[in-house]
């Protein structure tokens, strides 16, 4: 989809808004890093006004928790309209490819694991699905303090929705996406059904294992091969992890136990995190290093 005339906006005002520079480009608008007053934010810009302002009352009900983007606020101009967000400081993919391993170390894959769960805990407490994990819908926050501490966060709820009323009663199942086309797809969506809480969980998991640089070559093979090993990787990970993801086993196990379109066990899924890496405490903080001119996410 072109956005060639949202592309052009730089230096522009809008109201509180200024927008400064364009960081990123989805399927629905432009994002831009800006100024919200004083505040240094994230602005997605559309001119589909009915994505943006639904996915902004997402994030207003999601937002005050860590884990998750934080709103600011939502504006019409004409004929755009701008959400704004809390501006994270880059995204899991953008990051690891600045190490020369273009991967994490295990230990920080697993503290990303454990606040990425707390994410999702709370997403999905509150009725939510995200239905589109991936690296670059993970950002870490602006550094804090001489140690610059972060926190990972998810991004871009546009494809999100409510799965679960505010009386904990199912809902219709949302149709509109063909999900099963998506690259991480899971074995339930490549089946044609709607994402649920069990989706987002393993589409986490297959994040993790991008995030080793692993080649993943089984995701690109026929569809039958490649759901029969997203599946053995949902029910039977020992068998088909490779030797240099056999730590991961713990987390795959937790996220297999767990039933389609049931109540999540997040308790049983921290425990499978913590034990990935059983010497390190998944709950320490995650700090970014300054390696000579370059500041990374070891």
């Amino acid at each position: 989809m072109s956005f060639t005339h949202l592309t052009n906006l730089a230096g522009k005002k809008f109201g509180k808004i200024i927008l400064e520079k364009q960081i990123g480009k989805g399927n629905f608008g432009v994002i831009y890093e800006g100024h919200f007053d004083s505040e240094k934010v994230a602005c997605k810009v559309s001119d589909n006004h009915d994505y943006i302002k639904k996915e902004s009352e997402i994030l207003q009900e999601l937002s005050g928790s860590d884990g998750v983007c934080g709103w600011v606020a939502m504006e019409i101009h004409f004929t755009i309209s701008i959400i704004v967000m809390q501006c994270g400081y880059a995204d899991l993919d953008h990051l690891r490819f600045k190490n020369e391993s273009k991967s994490f170390a295990n230990g920080t894959i697993q503290k990303i694991s454990r606040q990425i769960v707390e994410g999702l805990s709370h997403i999905h407490g509150k009725g939510f699905t995200h239905r589109d994990i991936k690296l670059n819908n993970m950002m870490v926050s602006q550094p804090v303090g001489s140690s610059q501490k972060v926190e990972a966060f998810l991004i871009d709820f546009g494809i999100s929705c409510r799965v679960v009323d505010k009386n904990g009663n199912r809902m219709p199942r949302d149709t509109r996406y063909n999900f099963a086309k998506l690259d991480h797809a899971t074995p339930y969506t490549a089946l044609g059904d709607a994402p649920d809480f069990i989706d987002d969980l393993i589409q986490m998991t297959y994040s993790m294992i991008r995030a080793t640089n692993d080649p993943m070559s089984e995701f690109k093979q026929s569809q039958y091969s490649r759901m029969k090993h997203k599946s053995d990787l949902l029910h039977r990970p020992s068998t088909v992890l490779s030797a240099s993801l056999t730590w991961m086993t713990p987390l795959f196990e937790a996220i297999g136990s767990q039933k389609p379109l049931s109540a999540i066990d997040y308790q049983l899924i921290r425990e499978g995190v913590d034990a990935m890496v059983p010497e390190n405490d998944a709950r320490a903080d995650l700090n970014l290093q300054t390696v000579g001119k370059e500041i990374k996410l070891i």
